[in-house]
């Protein structure tokens, strides 16, 4: 992950947000877990983990447009992250976001702190419209999900970055390794692999090679498949497309393609 040199300071404080698809704890009962199914879309469908980005940064950028009244362009580092903590399938993103954006004159407008639930709603519309856009999802099952109290999509954004130091130490957990050796053993008498897992890494979960395997090779991208993506102010030229104004200096521009006007973002993603 790179951190540019050339953001203004007005761009230097950023907050991670992380967004997450997780089991809804009030599900109608028999109906077990739809965000399971929703996480084997991505499993299976890994082109989908740059739309679900791009499903973010939309949610993020409506926020912001919602929260000023007029549209913003924020800086957004995604980083895609698809384990949990047992180096099971669990598909989620991570964002270094700049608190606030800049307008078509190019001034950057701050930002109050993000109202986490009101964005994790956002959030689920999003991906809710791009699974039922792609045909994977029923328009009833996706209002079905909506109308639960808590639908599963979460939003956490309680760290902040306010210099560059504190960016990079966020940055390097953002792209984290799958797994942490010092947490995996062999358990010689079982014959078995143990990873322990859990935020103080006491509980153990025990399991053959062949699953260890398994679970490790699942998370392996694509070919050409982008893990870590830049847009806006973070993107290498990001001109707002109805002013000609470069958002990173305020100053007028030509000729450059902006960003947003290719479906893979200027970088090959997939």
């Amino acid at each position: 992950m790179r951190l540019r040199e050339d953001r203004p300071d007005e761009v230097e404080e950023a907050v991670r947000v992380v967004l997450e698809l997780e089991q809804p704890v009030d599900g109608p009962a028999g109906e077990g877990d739809p965000l399971e199914t929703l996480r084997i879309f991505f499993k299976y469908r890994r082109r989908l983990l740059g739309e679900l980005s791009r499903a973010a940064v939309k949610a993020l950028t409506v926020y912001f447009e919602a929260l000023a009244g007029e549209p913003l362009v924020p800086g957004i580092i995604v980083a895609v992250q698809t384990f949990g903590d047992r180096i099971n399938f669990y598909p989620h993103l991570h964002l270094l976001v700049t608190e606030g954006g800049m307008d078509r004159a190019g001034v950057f407008h701050r930002l109050p702190r993000l109202d986490d639930s009101r964005l994790a709603e956002i959030f689920a519309r999003e991906v809710l419209r791009l699974l039922v856009g792609k045909g994977l999802l029923s328009p009833e099952w996706a209002e079905r999900i909506l109308s639960w109290r808590h639908t599963g999509f979460n939003v956490h954004s309680r760290v902040r970055a306010r210099t560059k130091t504190e960016a990079e130490r966020i940055g390097k957990y953002m792209v984290r390794p799958i797994l942490a050796l010092d947490r995996l053993s062999f358990l010689e008498r079982e014959g078995r692999i143990g990873y322990r897992h859990g935020d103080d890494g006491t509980e153990l979960e025990r399991m053959d090679y062949l699953k260890l395997i398994a679970r490790v090779t699942s998370h392996i991208p694509d070919k050409g498949q982008v893990m870590v993506r830049y847009y806006g102010l973070y993107a290498s030229a990001q001109i707002y497309p109805s002013s000609g104004v470069d958002v990173r200096r305020g100053k007028a521009a030509s000729g450059i393609c902006p960003r947003s006007s290719r479906p893979d973002g200027g970088r090959g993603e997939r």
